[in-house]
This record gives C-alpha cells, sequence and structure tokens, in this order.
C-alpha cells in the first residue's frame, strides 16, 4: 500500500524538530552575544572609578566583615549577603567573562585578561596559605617556647568556624575579580554608544 505523499515519516519529523531546536538554539546564542557586547544598561559598573569603587568594596567587606563577626557573632547572616552582592558587583563590572565559556563571546583581548587574572589568582592563593603556615608555625612556635597565653583552640567557637569558612569560600571566589585587575572600560556617551552600533 503507497504512502499518502502529505504523511510524514517520523524520522522527517525528528529532523524537523531538530533544525527547529538548532534555529532556537542559534537564536538565543546570537542574542546572548549580542547582549553582551552591546550592553549599556550596566556601564557605571564597568569604568575604572567604578572598578576601583568595587574593588575597594570588596576588601573592606570581606577583612572587615571578617573582624566584624569575628568579635561579634551575630552578623554572619549580613556578612554573606554582604559578600554576595560585591560578588555580583564584580561579575558585572568585567562582563561576567568568568561566567562565560563560550569563544565565540568574548574576544580576543578579555579571553587573555581573564586568563591572566585566573593566573594571578592562583598565585595569591597559594601565597596566601603560605602565609597562613608560616602564621601558624610561628605562633605554635611563640606558645610553646615563650609559655604565652595567645588562645588555642577555645577561641574557635562554632560561630567563628561559620565565619573562617565564609571567608575563605569568599576569599577564593573574589580572587580572580581582583586579580582581574582595575582598569574598567572607557566611558562612552549615549551619542558615542549609538555611533558605534550604527557602523
Amino acid at each position: 500500500m503507497a504512502k499518502k505523499s502529505g504523511t510524514r515519516t517520523p524520522e522527517t519529523l525528528e529532523e524537523m524538530i531538530e533544525v527547529k531546536a538548532e534555529m532556537f538554539g542559534n537564536k538565543i546564542t546570537a542574542g546572548v552575544v549580542h547582549w553582551f557586547r552591546n550592553d549599556t544598561f550596566f556601564d557605571g559598573f564597568r569604568n575604572t572609578p567604578a572598578r576601583i569603587i568595587i574593588t575597594v568594596l570588596s576588601f573592606v567587606v570581606l577583612y572587615g566583615g571578617l573582624m566584624l563577626c569575628w568579635s561579634s557573632q551575630n552578623y554572619l547572616l549580613h556578612y554573606i549577603c554582604a559578600l554576595f552582592v560585591v560578588l555580583i558587583m564584580q561579575a558585572i563590572s568585567v562582563r561576567f567573562v568568568f561566567q562565560i565559556e563560550g569563544r565565540e563571546i568574548l574576544d580576543e583581548y578579555q579571553e587573555k585578561r581573564r586568563d591572566r587574572a585566573y593566573r594571578r589568582a592562583y598565585q595569591n592563593i597559594r601565597s596566601i596559605i603560605g602565609a597562613c603556615v608560616v602564621a601558624w608555625v610561628a605562633y605554635t612556635y611563640i606558645r610553646e617556647t615563650y609559655d604565652v597565653e595567645l588562645g588555642g583552640w577555645e577561641l574557635l567557637t562554632y560561630n567563628r568556624s561559620a565565619t573562617v569558612a565564609v571567608f575563605v569560600v569568599a576569599l577564593i571566589s573574589l580572587q580572580k575579580y581582583l586579580s582581574y585587575g582595575i582598569k574598567g572600560e572607557p566611558f562612552l556617551s549615549r551619542e558615542e554608544v549609538n555611533q558605534m552600533r550604527n557602523s
């Protein structure tokens, strides 16, 4: 029995669905690329003065929050929220270069700067770990040699342990942004942005 010419076989229907899905995916990718390269809504986060302010704010929140939570143990949730806000500000200020994997989105300059930031962050974390080990050895040596009461593990309560854990996670998370540098994008007026889009 011959098939009717108007009916579709399942293979053809599957192929059509695949083609449509691929076209939809390409359209979304093109939209993301266009938004990523031409977004001006967050320009206030991306210029050099903004990068400087966000970097200083990151240090203040990271270390100031640690000292505040260490002395008064009621601010841990505030510390976590402040760190989260700072991380979002950092991600916006560098156009999410650390969250984007697609090479068609980042240009060559952004890729090189991101890779250099990863290398610097790794070196910084290694240096911080080395400094902590040296400080711990010196602390232990002073306590045991000179019999000085500096306090020990009894100072580390549950809240302080949680504070230290949050600090370590935030320090590692922020390192790549801090290593990215403070040089931001040049500030462009709306007329200059429109000229760039139209060219």
